[in-house]
């Protein structure tokens, strides 16, 4: 890290990784915090069709009529069939990679396309970068359950049972059972 300023820790090829003060429930865990690209790799990104994004494991989404393109933090590009819809959606969301996780890493309607590298990406493999987002995601429903306030509901239609969890004003469902 080259030196600290009042949103976070610059790193030596100029993205910055950010203090998550508004993020409270972070400072809980030792999770990554966000990164923000630096200027050459958000021009670098908008040459790649790319929205530049803040987050600590996607840098940039794309879309091409009704396909998603993602580009994650260790460089790989993919594209998500049929997925386009999630665009703005994903832009507009707080957490990219808890939206990324809950709404479309699910499908079997992908393809890794290639690699778009930035000299200081991730070394992370694919799995790696997918593994340690689904665990960020369950270290936080674990506090969230923790700290917050839970209970089971049932859905009449489906006989599902879900586990509601409420967290400084955010509710989440979490399914723990299916019924056939």
């Amino acid at each position: 890290m080259a030196r600290v300023t009042s949103i976070g820790e610059v790193r030596d090829d100029g993205s910055i990784l950010l203090y998550d003060d508004n993020i409270k429930f972070r400072q809980d865990f030792t999770t990554p915090r966000r990164i923000r690209p630096s200027t050459n790799q958000k021009m670098k990104m908008d040459e790649w069709g790319l929205q530049w994004v803040t987050s600590s494991f996607i840098s940039g989404i794309g879309i091409e009529g009704n396909n998603l393109y993602i580009r994650f933090w260790n460089g790989s590009y993919y594209i998500y069939y049929g997925f386009g819809i999630h665009y703005d959606k994903m832009l507009k969301a707080n957490s990219k990679g808890r939206y990324f996780l809950r709404n479309i890493r699910k499908t079997k309607k992908y393809e890794k396309i290639g690699s778009l590298p930035f000299p200081d990406d991730s070394q992370a493999s694919d799995e790696e970068l997918f593994e340690a987002l689904a665990n960020q995601q369950n270290q936080i429903v674990k506090m969230m359950y923790e700290k917050g306030v839970s209970s089971v509901v049932l859905d009449p239609k489906t006989q599902n049972e879900f586990l509601k969890i409420v967290f400084q004003g955010e509710t989440i469902f979490l399914a723990i059972n299916n019924v056939s």
